[in-house]
């Protein structure tokens, strides 16, 4: 995804790239509001000041956590979905590209969807924007599938494509790395939960894994 005003390559992209990492953990622990120029320029080891050479003002800094945010899932969804064809088949390619972008960089996609509200303006409109056509793909690879028969028509399209990022989305704020679960653990499981259900029909047995 290429959005708007994405990052620019600069010859300061190694201090920049750590700018939007440590700010994209500030904010998530701390809040956007609550979080200073001064502390992340204190983070950093560089004067307040010099902060400004690499972005205009807070505001500033959290749109593009939030460009990069919806531009890594976008580009990690479409880079799972190319030379795919079958209907059921993309669905579950976009929830494990999905998956993978939100756990590789949780500080980051973790800031975009809480802190996005703090955006206003252009930028908060232009944000809204990406995150809109990032959700039209996801809706459009539900509806194949439900015009393919392979997912069900009982609830609508737009039902569902809420329902699975619902489900994808929130999992940044329960998994744990150090955890027993791991992304292809979760991937295993968000495949049996939304693209099979996880009632075990009457008369069979199912022993835990």
């Amino acid at each position: 995804m290429t959005g708007g005003r994405g990052r620019r390559k600069r010859a300061d992209e190694p201090t920049a790239d750590r700018l939007l990492a440590l700010a994209a953990r500030q904010f998530r622990v701390k809040g956007f509001h609550a979080s200073t120029t001064r502390e992340l320029s204190a983070a950093l080891g560089i004067e307040k000041s010099s902060l400004y050479y690499h972005v205009s003002s807070k505001d500033d800094l959290l749109y593009r956590i939030c460009v990069e945010s919806l531009n890594r899932i976008q580009a990690s969804v479409e880079e799972a979905l190319a030379d795919v064809d079958g209907p059921l088949e993309r669905v579950d390619a976009m929830m494990s590209g999905h998956i993978a972008a939100m756990l590789e960089d949780r500080d980051l996609h973790a800031t975009m969807l809480v802190e996005l509200r703090a955006l206003a303006g252009e930028q908060r409109d232009e944000v809204v924007g990406m995150r809109d056509r990032y959700e039209a793909i996801v809706r459009d690879t539900v509806a194949q599938a439900q015009e393919a028969g392979v997912l069900t028509a009982v609830f609508t399209t737009h039902e569902l494509t809420l329902a699975l990022l619902n489900l994808l989305n929130w999992t940044i704020f329960w998994y744990s790395p150090d955890g027993v679960d791991g992304a292809d653990r979760i991937d295993e499981l968000f495949r049996t939960v939304f693209l099979q259900g996880a009632v075990v029909p009457a008369g069979t047995t199912r022993e835990p894994a």
